[in-house]
């Protein structure tokens, strides 16, 4: 059985949803800045074409002030902002597809002829061309697309001027061959890490998972003052058991997270915000500050093991008989456009490109 969208729905239902649905993406801040936001979000229904076009128009005047405002706090020193290779690439995977092996030597693999070697270069090149552009400047680090991180990208991060990266305590548990499991060995999770390149050296920070997490998954369902608490006690258990000052790195994929707390997690930040700011032993640091610390504790890594933030692997992007074939598509997509001579990529006339 088949049913048309106008079988369904009216076509003042169709242009309410379309207007609930961008009104429920704004944000606490744009909900109070902006009347018109706040007076449909009273009205709740029955909302009219010009009324959807003039809340899109708004949508754009507020989207177009959080960079110009990001800009603003970074000048101030208040935030660092990094920045993310060209559309999301799993850097170790393009430089070396065998780097999965580093972590599951049994792991399936898939049927790849050719190489995306070359790429890497050219999604980091592009990021920071387009962070210069954007904010003046080029970017001290780079967020690895899903905290993934080999030998040979950090080599790659070094050659384009990246001074920091961050991946996940797996990845750092992986590398250096031991278990965090335990209150001792987890001692060795909040060191200043780096590794040194033949492009020069380049520090690692290892997130917190449980704290992370934490954040992500777990405060959205509980009460805002009591999950800061939470989060401040657990701070302490690891400051306390720390000889030198421990440097605690919290990473989480924040836009993932937000839409699940009431209102967008405003409550929860400003519990929290006032309980680090109020706790004398705690300093928060961006990543450029945390690598000039003197007073923690440092120590070079010899290895990289090759991993992301999901397991310390890449099973999430490789190994299963589907990822394996879409990875040898993708590759015999890459052979045949490498095969094609320039002018019939681009077209050559007008006749090519209609």
């Amino acid at each position: 059985m088949s049913f048309t969208a106008n079988s369904l729905f009216t076509d003042q239902e169709i242009l309410d949803l379309q207007v609930l649905y961008l009104l429920s993406w704004t944000g606490n801040f744009f909900r109070r800045e902006y009347s018109l936001i706040s007076t449909l979000i009273k009205k709740g229904a029955g909302f009219s074409q010009d009324e959807k076009l003039e809340l899109m128009q708004t949508l754009c005047d507020a989207i177009g002030r959080i960079l110009p405002f990001y800009k603003e706090l970074m000048d101030e020193g208040a935030i660092e902002i990094s920045a993310t290779p060209f559309y999301h690439p799993i850097l170790p995977l393009l430089i070396n597809l065998d780097s999965a092996k580093e972590a599951l030597p049994e792991i399936s693999m898939p049927a790849v002829f050719g190489d995306f070697k070359n790429d890497p270069d050219w999604h980091v090149a592009e990021a920071s061309s387009y962070f210069q552009q954007t904010f003046g400047h080029k970017p001290a680090g780079m967020w690895p697309a899903e905290g993934s991180i080999s030998r040979e990208a950090a080599e790659l991060f070094t050659r384009h001027g990246i001074k920091w990266i961050a991946s996940d305590e797996d990845v750092l548990a992986g590398s250096k061959g031991i278990s965090l499991s335990s209150p001792e060995q987890r001692k060795s999770l909040y060191k200043n890490y780096f590794y040194e390149t033949k492009h020069g050296k380049i520090n690692i920070f290892f997130r917190d998972k449980t704290l992370s997490d934490l954040i992500g998954f777990t405060y959205s369902s509980q009460d805002a003052e009591k999950s800061a608490d939470d989060f401040i006690a657990r701070l302490k258990e690891i400051y306390t058991a720390s000889e030198k000052s421990p440097l605690v790195s919290v990473i989480l994929d924040g836009e993932n997270a937000w839409e699940y707390y009431p209102e967008n997690a405003e409550p929860f930040f400003r519990a929290l915000y006032k309980k680090l700011q109020s706790a004398d032993w705690i300093n928060t640091l961006t990543m450029s500050e945390a690598m000039t610390l003197a007073d923690t504790e440092q120590e070079q890594l010899s290895n990289i093991r090759a991993g992301s933030w999901t397991y310390g692997n890449f099973t999430t992007w490789l190994g299963h008989k589907e990822k394996n074939e879409a990875w040898r598509l993708l590759a015999s997509a890459r052979l045949a456009v490498e095969s094609c001579p320039d002018e019939a990529l681009m077209g050559k006339g007008n006749e090519r490109n209609t």
